[in-house]
């Protein structure tokens, strides 16, 4: 993908996952260089305090941000600084269990074409993805707007959030109001990622890029040891599917906010 720069956000100590994701990228030629992932963990009380609000999030979200939630988001700040030492005005963000082939290079190739006001696009992104079988719930999205890039690929505007911050398109702009927006650290990045009162977002139908099927259920952003791969049973998954669509129907034909 000729003149375009790809951040793959990584754990020093994830080797193998380097491994995967650097063979990924060299095996479709991209242009990518590794930023070194903050380990949440292993953060300072007194860094978590300097970059985040407890009180904040609380409010927000009836809980306080995990110490990996705020590194992934202080990683993604990395990218952006990189971003702007380079002078970018375009760039992609993966994780480093992102999984792509041919059709991120194809949906790329027609960038020129994005809507002009774009900001950020979100090349993957879900509801929820049950890891056992595969199973996705869609990102809930607007019935009042479609922008056709061709007859497979669609931009859509979220209205109920886009969950995943593995793939990421950003325009300077966007990136320079997510870099500021992150100054003090409220609620999931991923979160932040899919309001378009943060940054001028769309969200790609069907996605071109998701995680890894081993990695992915596998997460330095989560500090439990929840069984994340668990085996729900198939009417279970159709019904909470079913439950989000009824429940976003209504803002689904909502008037959406102009972009500016």
């Amino acid at each position: 993908m000729q003149g375009l720069k790809f951040f793959v956000i990584n754990l020093i100590a994830a080797t193998q996952r380097r491994e995967y994701i650097s063979n990924l990228c060299l095996k479709y030629h991209l242009d990518f260089e590794i930023i070194d992932a903050v380990n949440g963990k292993e953060l300072d009380e007194s860094v978590i305090a300097n970059v985040s609000n407890p009180a904040g999030s609380q409010n927000l979200l009836g809980r306080t941000l995990s110490k990996g939630e705020i590194g992934c988001a202080l990683s993604h700040k990395k990218a952006f600084e990189r971003m702007f030492a380079l002078g970018l005005e375009e760039c992609v963000i993966l994780e480093d269990d992102a999984w792509f082939d041919e059709r991120l290079e194809y949906l790329l190739s027609l960038r020129k074409d994005f809507p002009k006001d774009l900001e950020l696009l979100l090349l993957g992104h879900y509801r929820q993805v049950y890891l056992d079988d595969g199973f996705r719930i869609e990102s809930p999205f607007s019935r009042c707007y479609d922008y056709a890039l061709d007859s497979t690929y669609h931009l859509k505007r979220l209205v109920g959030g886009g969950f995943g911050t593995h793939a990421l398109y950003w325009k300077l702009k966007g990136a320079q109001k997510m870099y500021q927006h992150l100054e003090k650290i409220l609620v999931p990045y991923d979160h932040s990622t899919s309001d378009d009162n943060v940054v001028n977002v769309y969200a790609l139908y069907p996605v071109v890029v998701e995680t890894d099927e081993v990695f992915g259920k596998e997460t330095s952003v989560q500090d439990s040891n929840t069984n994340r791969t668990k085996r729900r049973p198939k009417w279970r998954k159709y019904l909470k599917r079913f439950k989000k669509e009824i429940l976003f129907l209504i803002p689904s034909f909502k008037r959406l906010k102009e972009y500016v």
